[in-house]
């Protein structure tokens, strides 16, 4: 049996699902097909009920070829003890960072937590303005089925602390890129991941990977979420089968959605948040020298 020994761990909405997209269509390289299985989150609280031999036979096809076994769950990063149970269970493990700025982000995962039917809140404000009520709640529950810290919308953009875990125990392991590098020199940042992971880059096909798209009203794509699991489980009973891919998974759910990105975050609440985020984005600069993640701030 092979052990995972690399893992994209985040953050969320940075440009993980195209990584993992490109990287598992590198020869060298395996990771769980299907979407579904993109992100176990074995290390992390999001997925305390998947036991160890569960998440091992992820990996039952890697074979001999394959020199990286690897898999993305962007929960490792905002989760404060995944980067030490990475590191109990291979201390030698490569650690891939995808880091977007942080009120872009923020808004971006609003928009997929609104689009998946696990946010309620009409607005990226509303949502902002829950996050402290949240804080203080047992998640997940009804009305916050999802991962904890996926409600933590500005909170889960403090990266300094998140990085700097990763940074003190995987030192001279851990790789990280920025979503503007992604989008602006794809093929050049491709080629320093493939290097930092000591394997030939494959070639790139530059096609968007999970894309936000707008909904009709985020609480009908609420409660859409909650019939579409419910009828999940009732017809795997009645034909005593298991839904194998996201696409039948959320097939109820994909009827409300609208082919068209939701609308731009607005300038104002944009330069709000990021004034916010400044004294964490200095931090992280001074932690991490070679990226200068002080393009971010709107004032020098």
């Amino acid at each position: 049996m092979r052990y995972p020994n690399f893992f994209i761990v985040g953050a969320a909405r940075s440009g993980t699902t195209f990584l993992w997209w490109q990287l598992k269509r590198n020869p060298r390289v395996f990771m769980p097909e299907d979407e579904l299985n993109k992100e176990p989150a074995y290390f992390s609280d999001k997925n305390r009920k998947l036991t160890f031999y569960s998440y091992l036979e992820l990996f039952n096809y890697a074979s001999d070829k394959h020199k990286l076994i690897g898999e993305a769950s962007t929960a490792y990063l905002t989760d404060p003890k995944s980067a030490e149970r990475i590191r109990d269970f291979n201390p030698h493990a490569k650690i891939l960072i995808l880091l977007r700025n942080p009120a872009e982000r923020a808004y971006s995962l609003y928009n997929w937590m609104v689009q998946e039917g696990y946010e309620h809140a009409t607005s990226f404000e509303r949502a902002l303005m829950l996050e402290e009520r949240r804080s203080k709640k047992q998640i997940p529950c009804f009305w916050e089925p999802e991962y904890y810290w996926n409600y933590m919308y500005y909170t889960s953009g403090l990266y300094f602390e998140q990085v700097q875990r990763y940074l003190e125990l995987f030192k001279k392991n851990v790789c990280i890129v920025t979503f503007n590098h992604l989008k602006s020199d794809l093929r050049k940042t491709y080629k320093k991941i493939c290097c930092f992971l000591e394997i030939d880059p494959n070639e790139i096909i530059p096609t968007p990977q999970n894309p936000s798209l707008s909904v009709y009203h985020s609480w009908v794509q609420f409660f859409a979420r909650k019939i579409n699991n419910y009828s999940l489980i009732f017809i795997s009973k009645v034909i005593n089968k298991k839904i194998f891919t996201k696409k039948e998974r959320d097939r109820l759910l994909n009827l409300f959605l609208i082919k068209k990105p939701p609308p731009p975050l607005s300038p104002k609440l944009k330069n709000y948040l990021i004034n916010r985020y400044q004294n964490n984005i200095i931090k992280l600069n001074k932690l991490v020298k070679d990226i200068n993640f002080c393009r971010w701030i709107n004032k020098p």
